[in-house]
């Protein structure tokens, strides 16, 4: 049979088949095999599934489609204790990376035209998500502070001017990737203040967040957001294990409540979520 005329139009062409990483890989923020904390895994999924096995039976284990309930009461403790971000069980959905959280904003809100606005170097993956619902991606510089307030002004002023308004602005303000740099807290501030002023939400991606070791951290974005202007989304692949592929997303209900309709995949991977759930409230800290 030949499927390449089944395919659908805008198709992405063919992977190569996988040959094993390359001697000096740059691809993809892999952990340490060495630190990766095998014993205390070992613990946390013999206590885990003894505790919640029977809830494996049910899909979302008996949780509800934002995932499993102490995992999610975990994250709004971790938000509120190390980032000072105060939102409900309800606000949190657990999902398979924090890739899929862009995935799902973007099947929420892109249609085929719709300006977003990022970082001018990014994380690639956001950029295709975009660009795969037919978006069109306009960049802001950085510099060793991160996202340059000054030339998002200018941007949102010319988008208006040219009768655009963008869906919403992607940024990685702590740990950018690619260029580890920290947003300072005054531009927070302003980014905060423009995007209010221009209606534009803002998509902060926290995923490196967890990493910052000294010096003091400014707040996130949605820390210091008193407008619901703020979706939030962070991963447990950075701080624990890339392969576990859990994240989570950040949103008031009105979003909430239409991500949950978009999220159709019967839940992220539950051994992992009541694994890590249980490894997170003893030795995240």
């Amino acid at each position: 049979m030949d499927f390449e005329k089944l395919l659908a139009k805008g198709a992405p062409p063919a992977a190569k088949r996988w040959s094993g990483f390359p001697k000096y890989n740059f691809t993809g923020g892999h952990n340490d095999p060495e630190i990766v904390p095998i014993a205390a895994l070992i613990s946390s999924s013999e206590r885990a599934i003894a505790r919640n096995g029977r809830a494996l039976a049910t899909y979302n284990l008996n949780s509800g489609p934002l995932g499993f309930s102490e995992l999610r009461s975990f994250v709004t403790e971790k938000l509120r204790e190390f980032h000072g971000i105060d939102v409900s069980i309800d606000e949190v959905m657990i999902t398979s990376g924090s890739m899929q959280g862009i995935h799902l904003l973007n099947q929420l809100l892109i249609e085929p035209g719709d300006t977003v606005i990022t970082e001018l170097f990014t994380f690639n993956e956001a950029l295709a998500s975009i660009r795969r619902r037919g978006g069109r991606v306009v960049g802001v510089p950085l510099d060793d502070h991160g996202l340059r307030s000054d030339h998002l002004a200018q941007t949102l002023a010319d988008l208006r001017q040219s009768g655009v308004t963008p869906k919403y602005l992607y940024t990685i303000p702590t740990l950018q990737n690619p260029t580890g740099s920290v947003l300072s807290l005054e531009r927070r501030r302003e980014v905060l203040r423009l995007c209010r002023d221009y209606e534009v939400p803002i998509l902060e991606d926290e995923c490196y967040a967890d990493l910052l070791w000294e010096g003091d951290v400014p707040s996130p974005l949605r820390a210091l957001d008193d407008s619901n202007l703020v979706l939030h989304i962070g991963s447990f692949s950075k701080s624990l294990a890339p392969a576990l592929r859990l994240g989570y997303l950040v949103a008031p209900w009105e979003v909430m409540s239409r991500l949950i309709a978009c999220k159709s995949d019967g839940g992220s991977g539950s051994l992992e979520q009541i694994v890590v759930a249980d490894y997170c409230n003893r030795h995240f800290a």
